[in-house]
C-alpha cells in the first residue's frame, strides 16, 4: 500500500486535504469518491515522493512533514499557513508544557501566600 495526498472538497463541500493508503492512485481516487469527494486533485504520491526526496535536504519553502495533510496541501499550492495558524497549532502541541508550568506556577503563588 501507498500513500496517496489528495486535495479536493470533502461531503460536505470545504475544501481540505486527504491521505488515503490504497494501492495505487486509481483506487485512492475510488476511495474519497464513494467518501463523496468532489473535484479531487492529486497532490503528491509516497513512492515517488520517497524516490526524490533527499534526506539531507532542507528548503524553507517547502512544508513541514507534520503529517497534516491540510497543511501540506496548502503549502504544495503556494499558500502556506498563515501567523494565527501556525501559532495556534503550536499551542496546540504545547499543550502538556504549558499545563505543566501553568501547576507550577499555581502552586508557587499557593506557597508564596502562607
Amino acid at each position: 500500500m501507498y500513500s496517496f495526498l489528495w486535495t479536493g472538497k470533502d461531503a460536505t463541500g470545504s475544501e481540505r486535504g486527504v491521505r488515503v493508503q490504497a494501492g495505487n492512485a486509481q483506487q485512492a481516487r475510488q476511495i474519497l469518491l464513494q467518501q463523496g469527494w468532489t473535484d479531487l486533485e492529486l497532490m503528491a504520491e509516497e513512492c515517488c515522493d520517497l524516490a526524490s526526496r533527499q534526506p539531507e535536504a532542507t528548503d524553507p519553502h517547502q512544508p513541514p512533514h507534520a503529517g497534516e495533510p491540510d497543511v501540506e496541501t496548502a503549502w504544495m499550492k503556494g499558500r502556506p499557513p498563515g501567523f494565527m495558524t501556525q501559532w495556534f497549532n503550536a499551542i496546540y502541541q504545547a499543550k502538556g508544557t504549558i499545563i505543566l508550568f501553568g501547576a507550577i506556577i499555581v502552586a508557587g503563588i499557593i506557597r508564596g501566600q502562607r
